[in-house]
């Protein structure tokens, strides 16, 4: 037994010929925020999908190595992928809400996992709440999720996530498409999650990452350069190459 909620142990993931991640051994504690920084295309976001195995979706993909999630390797053959991804929730880069009403959507997920009619309310209100959301659609919950702005839309998506009780919530750039109020707000709720849930968040904002995370990796060419307490990779990073990032001499 260990003192992480999700565990990956020389992870290497391939797309075809291409080695994306090589070998990433990180630890993710439970209710912390840890951040994943790098630059594009250095294997961030798809070390992040392989925590809930998003990447069983991607055609010719390999995976070596182990990802534990409460010392179970979700890789291992008799996993439920189903019952993971109601543990392991998922927030996407832009907001994705279903076409349909603010309730049906935080409804969906409970819907599919069998939850009774009865309780549709309750989870409702909770999981808006859980969002920050309740009092800006409290009495809107049958209009639809289209006509949200961008930062509330995304805000939902985090509702819906919440809506199935996930223990881990993997966020990958949730505020890459929104205005800074919409980003303050995220930012601000990201704080108030982490009270309940184990929280991975990909960002390209070194910012936002100093300002919420409480351990960072630093990602380069599928490499994980460094990890350590986010207050240390930004004032004393020991690699050069987190330095070069994070003073943006390149990235």
């Amino acid at each position: 037994m260990n003192n992480f909620k999700m565990e990956s142990k020389d992870l290497h993931l391939h797309y075809g010929e291409n080695h994306v991640l090589k070998g990433i051994n990180l630890g993710v504690r439970p209710n912390e925020i840890t951040a994943l920084i790098g630059p594009s295309g250095c294997g961030k976001s798809t070390f992040l999908k392989t925590l809930n195995r998003m990447n069983d979706l991607v055609d010719n993909v390999k995976i070596e190595g182990e990802v534990y999630f409460d010392d179970i390797n979700v890789y291992d053959s008799k996993i439920d992928v189903y019952l993971l991804r109601k543990r392991v929730g998922m927030v996407f880069q832009k907001p994705n809400p279903f076409p349909m009403s603010i309730y049906d959507n935080i409804c969906y997920g409970p819907k599919l996992h069998g939850v009774v009619k009865s309780k549709f309310d309750e989870i409702v209100e909770k999981s808006l709440k859980g969002a920050a959301l309740w009092e800006e659609t409290k009495d809107r919950l049958k209009k639809s999720a289209l006509s949200l702005s961008g930062g509330q839309q995304q805000r939902l998506c985090i509702a819906r996530a919440l809506a199935i009780n996930p223990e881990v919530l993997l966020m990958d750039e949730p505020t890459s498409a929104l205005d800074p109020i919409s980003t303050i707000k995220i930012e601000d709720l990201m704080s108030d999650l982490r009270k309940k849930y184990t929280v991975v968040i990909v960002t390209h904002n070194m910012q936002q990452a100093a300002r919420i995370s409480d351990r960072t990796a630093f990602f380069l060419m599928g490499d994980m350069v460094e990890f350590d307490e986010t207050e240390k990779i930004f004032s004393m990073p020991k690699d050069k190459k987190t330095e070069d990032y994070i003073t943006g001499r390149f990235g």
